[in-house]
């Protein structure tokens, strides 16, 4: 694994900060897109992961996190519903890792509560909204039931360890979200791997969402939430992030890009 220089890291925060900046008032225009606020909170989040890794410390990391959530949340409320496709919501996880409930719920009721078949599988699709049922919006067991065993058929008979993950939460089974998340971790390395071989991602990402894993991190928070008695040394999940209260802020103050 290479490693990175302070200078490169302050060329990581310097830059978001500016497009962070310079994005909010197309963000808050009636017009934005779903694109276009995904590539917003995505500055936040690599923004705040190159904090973490430069100063050694979640603040500044969950400050982000939860920026990247809230503006996904004020975009939710005014967006289209064809513009709500549920699997294209990153900063849900982005809310549940910095530890922001409220968020996480707004964000959860507000996604598109059918399939877009155009946008997305329904693979993806059900394993983001039976999350957010089960953790976020505490939907009847029946129905988290039905969804799974859609879930499963969908797969018919190829392992998932999306679906492993779901499945060890319906059973209150640490052993096998332990197996499944490391899985999860692998093949995403994996992933990353392939793709900086074939310069199919650009440097910042690489640097930051290549070395910090924010959907391990939220699904960590869903199994502690549960009680499972879990390890502390996933790959690409430092524990300070989940060791570190995250801060609480008010639900607008994304729009102050100021690094912290």
């Amino acid at each position: 694994m290479r490693k990175m220089s302070s200078r490169y890291l302050d060329a990581v925060i310097i830059n978001a900060s500016y497009i962070l900046t310079r994005s909010v008032p197309l963000m808050v225009a009636p017009s934005v897109d779903r694109h276009r606020a995904l590539a917003f909170c995505t500055q936040y989040r690599r923004r705040g992961i190159a904090l973490m890794l430069q100063k050694g410390e979640a603040a500044g990391l969950h400050r982000d996190l939860q920026h990247s959530g809230a503006a996904y949340a004020a975009f939710l409320k005014r967006a289209e519903y064809a513009d709500k496709t549920a699997s294209k919501a990153a900063p849900f996880f982005d809310a549940v890792a910095c530890g922001d409930l409220a968020i996480s719920r707004s964000i959860a009721e507000r996604v598109a509560s059918s399939l877009h078949a155009d946008q997305e599988y329904e693979d993806d699709f059900l394993y983001i909204r039976w999350l957010m049922g089960r953790f976020v919006l505490g939907w009847d067991s029946a129905v988290l039931a039905a969804m799974l065993t859609r879930y499963e058929a969908l797969l018919d008979g190829a392992e998932d360890a999306r679906f492993l993950i779901c499945q060890s939460f319906d059973k209150s089974d640490p052993v096998l979200f332990d197996s499944a998340l490391r899985t999860l971790i692998e093949m995403r390395e994996d992933d990353y791997a392939s793709s900086m071989e074939a310069e199919q991602i650009v440097e910042e990402n690489w640097a930051t969402e290549g070395k910090v894993f924010i959907e391990a991190v939220a699904l960590l928070r869903f199994a502690a939430s549960l009680g499972f008695d879990l390890e502390s040394d996933y790959m690409f999940v430092p524990s300070l992030v989940l060791s570190t209260q995250s801060a609480s802020f008010d639900s607008g103050s994304w729009t102050n890009c100021d690094a912290p």
